[in-house]
């Protein structure tokens, strides 16, 4: 009887070596099947439940060992993802010497530097009103399309001339005159507006686009411009567009005060747009752009 289930024993062995599906499967059983003999041989008597046990718990041993490696690759992976950062911060940091620019950041500037800032936008243009007109004192006009006066419904051939540059993201900044245009009627603003992008995206597929909000104006700007009291709600109009279609909604506000208002309170200084233009570097990620 004892031999019958040492015979037994080592031939549940063997197949443990023999079936197994793949080549590291077929090593581990073999491993495992080498360790069992040498385990028999120290057995009076050897029941094939108990091998079958001890081969079970021997193989979940072995297999422990492939998720350590798995968790060392990951480690690396990590590892080489912090490094490659980091060499990307580097090489950006190089670009930025001898200039008012910080990837990623806003400081305090006399000037912009025009090279480095038109080598972000490279890849960019902004459309819009007499707003984006102002752009022009920062980012090279070849990538500046405007129009005075311009509105949802009355923009599409300047924004078929920006498509036709073929760049891969686009910012739009329209709406306040769509305000007088539209006044309350925002659902007619957005049809416009969605239309508007559609026939561009018709040109320059697969665009990335970024939708600008509406700055809150002064009471001068009020005074001079009483739609402006609209701001709020057309600008939840364009955050709600943007969430519905996969555009980009963005506030290029934050660098605003009330002293960077023209006297009409609608439009804007040149030191406005300094700090504009490197937040919009930013929002449109044109600093990950350049390190690829």
């Amino acid at each position: 009887m004892k031999k019958r289930f040492i015979f037994l024993a080592v031939g549940a062995l063997a197949l443990t070596a023999g079936c197994s599906r793949t080549d590291d499967h077929s090593a581990m059983a073999t491993a495992v099947a080498e360790e069992m003999v040498e385990w028999l041989k120290g057995q009076e008597t050897a029941d094939v439940r108990e091998v079958l046990e001890q081969i079970a718990q021997a193989e979940a041993s072995q297999e422990t060992e492939p998720d350590s490696q798995n968790e060392t690759q990951e480690e690396s992976s990590t590892l080489s993802a912090q490094q490659e950062e980091e060499a990307k911060r580097d090489y950006l940091l190089q670009l930025c010497q001898g200039t008012h620019l910080t990837p990623y950041g806003v400081e305090t500037i006399d000037d912009t530097d025009g090279p480095l800032i038109n080598t972000l936008f490279e890849n960019a243009v902004v459309i819009g009103d007499s707003r984006v007109e102002g752009v022009e004192w920062v980012l090279d006009s070849s990538r500046v399309f405007f129009d005075r006066g311009a509105y949802a419904g009355n923009l599409l051939e300047t924004a078929e001339q920006a498509a036709a540059m073929y760049p891969k993201k686009a910012l739009s900044w329209i709406g306040l005159n769509d305000m007088s245009v539209y006044d309350g009627y925002v659902d007619r603003f957005v049809r416009d507006y969605q239309a508007l992008i559609q026939d561009f995206l018709s040109i320059n597929p697969g665009c990335e686009i970024y939708i600008h909000n509406q700055p809150q104006v002064p009471q001068a700007g009020i005074d001079h411009f009483p739609f402006a009291v609209h701001v709020d709600l057309y600008n939840e109009a364009m955050e709600q567009m943007c969430e519905e279609n996969g555009w980009i909604y963005v506030d290029g506000s934050s660098y605003l005060k009330e002293e960077n208002f023209a006297s009409d309170g609608l439009h804007f200084d040149k030191r406005f747009y300094q700090f504009w233009i490197q937040d919009m570097a930013n929002q449109l990620d044109l600093w990950e752009d350049l390190a690829q």
